[in-house]
C-alpha cells in the first residue's frame, strides 16, 4: 500500500500544497443536503470478491461459498475464466433497476481497483458513482480496510478506506455486502456527500443458514420484488408452493408496481421530511432507499441489522407490511379486476378511518389505476381541501407526475395537480409533457385542466403552451373563467396576437356575467389580447360592484393606453384613486409613480407582470374549501399581499410559471 501513498498517484496530494493565492480564495467544499447541482448516479463499479481458497482449510471452519449474485447464478469462480453470462446478468440488473451502466471486476487486485476508481470516479462531468462490494469470499473488513487480491493473486491485501475515498473525486454511494459491513461507517462518514448501505452490523456476519442466499442484501436493494415474494413464501409454506412462479399470479404487473408504492410509503412514513428528500433526490439512491426498507424486514428473520449512512430509522415493523401480505394473498386467490378493487377498498376504508400523512404515496399509485382513478382522486381531494397539512405533505410525493401521466384524468385529479403546484410553487411540466385533458369531451375536465395549465404557465413558461390558446377560444364560454385566465396568461407570456379578433368577439358577453370571477377574468383576457376596440367595454365597468373586477379594469386601462395613447384613459383611471376598496386603492398608489412612464411608452409587460389576478388564483387554490369557490367565485378570498414597490420592481418579483392541466371537483 506504500505505492498508493505516492503523491504521483494520490489525487488529494495537490490539495496539501501550500499556495497563498489559491488557499484564500478556495471555495468551501459542499455539505450534504446543501449541494448545487445535485449529483446523480451515472455509473456502477462492481467488485466481486468471491474466491475463498487462500485461507487454511479446516473442519472447524464452516464456510458458505457464494452461489449467486443478486439472484443470478455464478457458473464458475475462476477469476480468469468467469462466466460472461453472469457478468451480463449483473449488468442488465443495474440498467433495469437504476438505469446505470457498470463495469465489473471479479476478484480484482488493489491495482485494478485503483485503476477503476480513477477511470470512473472523476469529477467531470459532475456525477455520482456507485461502488458495489461483494465481499462473500475474502477477508472480513476492519475499521479502516477492505481486502482485495495482491497483484499476483497469492494473498489478500488490505486497501485503506481513506485511500479509496481520496481516489474518488466525485461523490460516491457504496454498497457493502460483506460480513461486519458497518465497521467501516466511521471512516466513510469522513467524506462529505457520501451515502452507504451496509448489509449487517459491525459485529455480525452474513446469513449462515442455507435457506438464505449470501447476497440477500444486494438482492433486496436491486431486486425487491423477487425477494419480497421469496420472503412471503418462506413465511407461508403451508399456503403457497415453494416453486410459485410469476405465471401463478394473475396480477403480477399490478403487484410489482404496488410493492414499489408500499416501499415508498413506508419510507415516507418512517423518515422525517429532510431525510426522505435527501435519499430521493438521486433516483438511483431512491431505488436503493426503498429496497433497504425491505432489507430491514427480510434480514431481521436472520437476526441481522443492516444500516445506512446517513442513518435511517427502523422500518421493519411498519403496519404497511401487513397490507402488503394481504395484497399478495388477494392477488393470488381472486380474479384480476376483483383483486384490484379489493386491495384499493381495503386501503381506502383504512385511510378514511385512520387518516395518516405517511400513506399519501399510495394515493399516487392508485391514481394510475384506471379502475379506481376517479374515486381515489375524489377522496384525496376531500382530505387535501380541508386539511392544509395533508396538502403540504402531498407536495413531497410524486403525485403531480402521476397525474400528468394519466391518459384519462378526472376533473378532480387535475384540481389536485393545480393545488399541489400552487402550494409547492413548482411545476412538474416540461415542454414535452402531455396535455391529455385537451381532448376530453367533458367540459369540467377541460376547465380543470385549464386551471392547472394556468398555474403551470405562471410558474414556468414553456413556448409549447401557446398552442393551447385555440383550446381557450373553442371553450371560451363553457369553461369560463378558467379559459379566460389561461388565454390571458398565454398571451402575456408569449406576446401573442394570433387569436385576438375571434376571442374578443366571443367573450364580450361574459363582461355581464353574474359571477364576479368570470367578469374579472374576461377583463384580464381582453387586456392581454391587445385589441384597442375593447377600451369602450372597460370604461363601462369602472363602477362594477366587485373590487376584483375594478382592479382588473385599472390594469386593463393601463395596458390599453399603450395601444391608443388616449389621455381620456387616465381620466378614467383617476376615478379609482378614491375607490371604496382598500385593495384597489393600494394597487392604484403602487402604480401611480409609473403613470408618467406609461405615458412615455413604458413596456406593457412591466404592468402585466404586477397584475395580481393569477397570484390571487394561486392563493385561492392554497386555501381550504376551494371546491366551494370553484362553482361560485374562485377569487372569494383575500387579495394576495402586496408591497409598496413600483411595477417595474414587481415584475422581477413575480415568478413566471410552467404549463399544463388543472382540476375541478366532480
Amino acid at each position: 500500500m506504500s505505492d498508493f501513498a505516492n503523491p504521483k498517484t494520490n489525487r488529494e496530494a495537490p490539495r496539501r500544497v501550500s499556495r497563498n493565492t489559491t488557499s484564500i480564495a478556495r471555495p468551501a467544499r459542499p455539505v450534504l443536503g446543501n449541494q448545487a447541482p445535485i449529483a446523480k448516479t451515472k455509473t456502477v463499479v462492481s467488485f466481486l470478491c468471491l474466491f475463498d481458497g487462500l485461507r487454511t482449510p479446516s473442519i472447524r471452519r464452516l464456510v458458505r461459498k457464494p452461489r449467486t449474485i443478486c439472484n443470478n447464478p455464478l457458473l464458475t469462480y475462476d477469476p480468469s475464466f468467469y462466466a460472461p453470462s453472469s457478468t451480463k446478468a449483473l449488468s442488465d440488473l443495474y440498467m433495469t433497476s437504476i438505469n446505470c451502466s457498470c463495469e465489473i471486476a471479479v476478484d480484482p487486485s488493489v491495482q485494478t481497483v485503483l485503476e477503476l476508481l480513477r477511470k470512473h470516479a472523476t469529477s467531470i462531468p459532475p456525477h455520482r458513482v456507485l461502488l458495489h462490494y461483494f465481499g462473500h469470499g475474502c477477508y472480513e473488513p476492519t475499521e479502516s480496510n477492505l481486502y482485495f487480491f495482491s497483484d499476483d493473486r497469492l494473498r489478500y491485501k488490505p486497501f485503506k478506506i481513506s485511500n479509496l475515498l481520496h481516489s474518488c473525486a466525485c461523490p460516491i454511494v457504496i454498497v457493502l455486502d460483506c460480513p461486519k459491513a458497518a465497521i467501516l461507517s466511521k471512516m466513510l462518514a469522513t467524506k462529505r456527500d457520501t451515502f452507504a448501505f451496509f448489509a449487517c452490523a459491525a459485529n455480525e456476519k452474513l446469513p449462515s443458514s442455507t435457506s438464505a442466499p449470501l447476497d440477500i442484501f444486494s438482492s433486496c436493494l436491486f431486486q425487491p420484488f423477487t425477494i419480497a415474494m421469496w420472503y412471503h413464501q418462506q413465511n407461508n409454506c403451508n399456503i403457497f408452493s415453494r416453486e410459485m412462479k410469476d405465471s401463478q399470479l394473475k396480477n403480477i404487473k399490478f403487484l410489482k408496481m404496488f410493492l414499489n408504492a408500499i416501499l415508498e410509503s413506508i419510507c415516507f412514513d418512517s423518515q422525517d421530511s429532510a431525510t426522505f428528500e435527501m435519499f430521493t433526490r438521486d433516483p438511483a439512491i431512491g431505488v436503493m432507499f426503498r429496497g433497504f426498507a425491505l432489507a430491514q424486514r427480510v434480514m431481521m428473520m436472520y437476526n441481522l441489522h443492516p444500516s445506512t449512512l446517513p442513518e435511517l430509522k427502523p422500518m421493519m415493523t411498519n403496519v404497511l407490511w401487513k397490507y402488503w401480505d394481504l395484497a399478495i394473498d388477494t392477488c393470488a386467490t381472486l380474479p384480476e379486476q376483483t383483486a384490484k378493487e379489493v386491495v384499493f377498498q381495503l386501503f381506502l376504508k383504512t385511510f378514511m378511518t385512520y387518516p395518516k400523512i405517511g400513506h399519501l404515496p399510495l394515493f399516487s399509485f392508485f391514481m394510475k389505476i384506471p379502475e379506481v382513478h376517479e374515486e381515489n382522486a375524489y377522496q384525496l381531494f376531500t382530505f387535501m381541501d380541508s386539511a392544509p397539512d395533508f396538502a403540504e405533505a402531498a407536495t413531497r410525493t410524486d403525485l403531480p407526475k402521476a397525474i400528468i401521466s394519466v391518459e384519462l384524468p378526472s376533473a378532480v385529479s387535475l384540481t389536485i395537480l393545480a393545488k399541489l403546484m400552487a402550494i409547492s410553487g413548482t411545476s412538474p411540466f416540461l415542454s414535452t409533457s402531455p396535455t391529455y385533458f385537451a381532448v376530453s369531451d367533458d367540459p369540467s375536465v377541460v376547465a380543470a385542466g385549464m386551471i392547472a395549465l394556468t398555474v403551470a404557465s405562471h410558474l414556468s413558461w414553456q413556448p409549447a403552451f401557446k398552442k393551447l390558446a385555440g383550446l381557450c377560444i373553442d371553450h371560451a364560454n363553457e369553461c369560463a373563467p378558467f379559459s379566460l385566465l389561461l388565454f390571458g396568461t398565454i398571451m402575456d407570456k408569449s406576446s401573442g396576437t394570433a387569436y385576438i379578433d375571434d376571442f374578443s368577439s366571443n367573450i364580450t358577453s361574459l363582461l355581464e356575467d353574474s359571477r364576479d370571477d368570470i367578469r374579472a377574468s374576461a377583463v384580464y383576457a381582453l387586456s392581454c389580447s391587445k385589441n384597442p376596440v375593447v377600451v369602450e367595454y372597460f370604461s363601462k365597468m369602472i363602477d362594477d360592484r366587485s373590487p376584483v373586477v375594478r382592479l382588473q379594469v385599472l390594469y386593463a386601462l393601463l395596458m390599453t393606453y399603450q395601444l391608443i395613447k388616449d389621455q381620456g384613459i387616465f381620466d378614467l383611471i383617476d376615478k379609482l384613486s378614491k375607490d371604496s376598496s382598500t385593495d384597489v386603492r393600494n394597487h392604484f398608489n403602487i402604480l401611480k409613480p409609473n403613470f408618467m412612464r406609461v405615458k412615455s411608452g413604458m413596456n406593457s409587460n412591466q404592468i402585466s407582470a404586477s397584475n395580481p389576478i393569477i397570484p390571487h388564483l394561486i392563493e385561492s387554490l392554497k386555501a381550504v374549501n376551494f371546491e366551494q369557490r370553484f362553482d361560485s367565485n374562485v377569487f372569494n378570498i383575500k387579495f394576495p399581499k402586496i408591497e409598496g414597490k413600483s411595477a417595474s420592481t414587481l415584475e422581477n418579483k413575480m415568478p413566471r410559471i410552467g404549463a399544463f392541466s388543472f382540476g375541478k371537483p366532480a
